[in-house]
């Protein structure tokens, strides 16, 4: 018996059950999206995402204050409601109390700092926003700086899990805090505020240590003008 040719085994063997590198090329960025958040949390000292989770209660204030933290907020309760325990609530409202705010606010900070979606529709003049809110607050150039950059970070992470589109990313980049000696410039020209805002406490330390042993998730003078200009912009804009 002829032995078959090679060119006829070959056009004989079943194709392999392989699905298109487009689709798991998609499906491969959504489980990387989700897993952004932790991955990110995980790398760094506890000491500096206590320091981001202040900024970003700062962040969740700001956004409430210019009309934009509704659904975020809403989106937080929801999610904090499936994550944190009855002990870790207790501590996490002794913290909201401590700061004259409100445990959802609280919970919107977390939210953002664990989340991709708590980004969406975050664009380069709510930030540059948040810069001329902290000024106007009081903040030292160095701490606007530092909370500034913290937000960033968070904004860079969700664009990369595809909840901020790229213009918008590239435009956020551009966001800058203050060098030396513009910064004296900027401290010459506005008032002297004294902060009673405490820095951050035991409590979301240990808040942030328990996260840390579970590991993964269950899962705004031109500064005031710039900060009520958006404040408006929000209050008269319509769909």
């Amino acid at each position: 018996m002829d032995k078959p040719s090679l060119a006829r085994s070959e056009s004989t063997l079943p194709a392999p059950a392989n699905h298109s590198i487009t689709l798991i090329g998609q499906v491969a960025n959504r489980t990387a999206a989700d897993f952004l958040f932790t991955d990110y949390r995980q790398r760094r000292a506890q000491k500096t995402i206590r320091t981001q989770t202040a900024a970003l209660l700062l962040w969740v204030q700001y956004l409430r204050e210019v009309g934009a933290a509704g659904e975020l907020v809403a989106e937080a309760e929801a999610w904090a409601s499936a994550h944190f325990d009855d002990t870790e609530v207790t501590n996490l409202l002794e913290y909201a109390q401590s700061q004259q705010s409100s445990l959802p606010i609280i919970y919107g900070a977390h939210f953002c700092q664990y989340r991709p979606e708590a980004w969406q529709g975050v664009t380069w003049g709510l930030v540059e926003g948040f810069v001329k809110w902290l000024l106007n607050q009081g903040y030292s150039l160095a701490s606007v700086n530092n909370r500034l950059s913290a937000i960033k970070v968070y904004a860079r992470l969700a664009g990369r899990a595809g909840v901020i589109p790229p213009t918008d990313m590239a435009l956020i980049r551009e966001v800058r805090g203050y060098g030396q000696t513009e910064g004296k410039r900027v401290d010459e020209a506005r008032p002297k505020v004294r902060l009673g805002h405490k820095g951050i406490s035991h409590i979301v330390a240990e808040i942030s240590a328990k996260e840390a042993r579970r590991g993964a998730m269950p899962e705004r003078d031109a500064s005031r003008s710039c900060y009520d200009f958006t404040k408006f912009r929000l209050s008269t804009y319509s769909p």
